[in-house]
């Protein structure tokens, strides 16, 4: 739904904000591609930081990375802020074949996944060394609480990572 509470149908690149389920639609269309589904992300990782984290979560640099081997990743303090020399942020990488090959539900599943390992990073501060083993059972725990299911294969009955 737009401002007015109208349902539009939203131009995108691969998947539409409009599919989240309770998420507000916003005008894209006078976006660049690279704007527009920067900004998807944008409002997604919003949405879910606001209704699943209570809006602990920090920003973090979403990224775009094409890899075989998996849907996304989180990086501790992987970039310098821009804004700020002295501090670091968090990257959180998004697949975009998975985003535009795979249904909105599988393709957030993903981006709350990632959510959780930086609302985990958050919890110790800890550091790339600890990051490195991070489906740990705080994780895992976090996971069940935002409605994901963290096992091997994503679903019930699979071996809890």
């Amino acid at each position: 739904m737009d401002a007015t509470g109208d349902s539009q149908t939203k131009p995108g690149i691969g998947w539409q904000p409009d599919c989240f389920v309770g998420v507000p639609v916003f005008d894209y269309s006078d976006l660049s591609p690279t704007e527009r589904i920067y900004a998807q992300l944008q409002d997604a990782y919003d949405f879910y930081n606001s209704r699943l984290f209570s809006g602990e979560l920090q920003d973090c640099l979403i990224t775009l990375v094409r890899s075989r081997k998996f849907g996304g990743y989180f990086s501790y303090r992987r970039f310098r802020d821009p804004s700020n020399d002295s501090s670091r942020v968090h990257e959180l990488a998004i697949n975009p074949d998975i985003a535009g090959s795979d249904s909105i539900e599988f393709t957030m599943s993903i981006l709350v996944h990632e959510m959780v390992h930086c609302w985990r990073a958050q919890q110790s501060d800890c550091s790339m060394r600890e990051m490195r083993g991070y489906h740990n059972r705080s994780w895992a725990n976090k996971m069940l609480d935002v409605g994901l299911c963290p096992s091997d294969t994503g679903e019930m009955g699979g071996k809890r990572t």
